[in-house]
């Protein structure tokens, strides 16, 4: 008697550092494999020596494969793997990804996170992805606001999800923004909040483009840490503000909030399906974000024991409703139905 090989997954990418995408991925991956399917996560492109999460994706038994640049490589690689299932993340991985996927009749899903809308080169890259969004045989967003954004409306809006097990309370106090630092993210509004409350210290940890602009003209109470593994920070934090521009659904509020770290934000992709105002958090309408200033002091005005209740309401929701435990039965079941077309042909 055999025993029949578990099926094949490939999660692709491209992508040089660590962010909201990278970070779902790395969560995806280890529910697929509790689930005992086989694993690989394709980066597009090798950028450095290893990718940040790597080292993440191999302790929890994922292949790793990185591909030499070029539409051929791509191809050759899809040939021989042969995948019960490609799982695509991101524009240039989804677009690339479907048309060889279609023509070698491998079954394909395309997940989309971006909630920003880009212009120019990455526009036109935006736009090319979001209209050959058909050629994969299931769709998902993160969002409901993104999922409005694609023709025909077929996207699955699938929340962002993450493991909750064995995530240490945090119980510190610093009131922090967690991202990239760029445009849509608003980090310039944490420049904001902390001229206006000049008492209270505000720590950033994420890089980007508008990284040196902020520390140009940032107060003495913003403290920079740049690029982090977070593993090592999140028990100092207290408080994450998120006065965001734009958004899809961001996997730092789920962390943070995993952490029993309350999240101030604004009301923008499904920020305000995650967080219940006053309950597990803040949320503002994003037009007035400068009321996330009063968030932050109502925060800073609550006992321990209020701040404890906050902090376990905001832990309680991402174990009930954004957890691995929650919603990979759900995406094992898109698996199944992405593959009946691809099977029955």
């Amino acid at each position: 008697m055999t025993t029949q090989q578990p099926h094949t997954v490939v999660l692709m990418l491209d992508s040089r550092s660590q962010g909201g995408i990278e970070t779902h991925v790395v969560e995806l991956a280890k529910g697929l494999v509790r689930a005992n399917l086989m694993v690989r996560v394709c980066f597009m492109r090798r950028y450095d020596a290893e990718h940040p999460i790597a080292a993440a994706l191999k302790h929890a038994g994922v292949t790793v494969d990185y591909l030499p640049s070029g539409v051929r490589a791509l191809y050759a690689y899809l040939a021989t793997i042969k995948p019960w299932i490609l799982h695509t993340h991101g524009y240039k991985a989804g677009i690339l990804g479907r048309i060889i996927a279609k023509w070698q009749g491998i079954a394909t899903i395309s997940t989309y996170h971006a909630g920003e809308i880009s212009h120019g080169k990455l526009g036109l890259y935006d736009v090319i992805d979001r209209y050959s969004h058909f050629l994969a045989n299931e769709v998902l967003s993160v969002s409901q606001e993104i999922a409005m954004r694609l023709p025909l409306a077929r996207a699955h809006v699938f929340r962002n999800f993450i493991d909750t097990e064995h995530l240490p309370l945090s119980c510190g106090q610093q009131v922090a923004f967690v991202g990239r630092l760029s445009h849509e993210k608003g980090g310039d509004r944490i420049i904001e909040f902390a001229r206006a409350l000049p008492k209270v210290d505000f720590h950033i940890y994420g890089d980007g483009p508008d990284a040196n602009g902020l520390q140009a003209v940032a107060s003495s109470n913003v403290h920079f840490h740049g690029f982090c593994q977070m593993s090592q920070h999140w028990q100092n934090i207290g408080l994450m503000v998120m006065p965001s521009r734009h958004e899809g659904l961001p996997m730092a509020a789920l962390e943070a909030m995993a952490r029993g770290i309350p999240v101030a934000a604004t009301k923008v992709g499904d920020l305000s399906q995650l967080i219940d105002n006053g309950m597990s958090g803040y949320v503002v309408a994003e037009p007035d974000y400068l009321q996330l200033i009063q968030a932050i002091e109502h925060w800073q005005q609550l006992t321990p024991s209020q701040r404890l209740l906050l902090g376990q309401t905001a832990k309680t929701k991402i174990e009930q409703e954004y957890s691995l435990s929650a919603l990979m039965p759900s995406m094992l079941a898109l698996y199944h139905q992405a593959h009946e077309p691809v099977s029955s042909s």
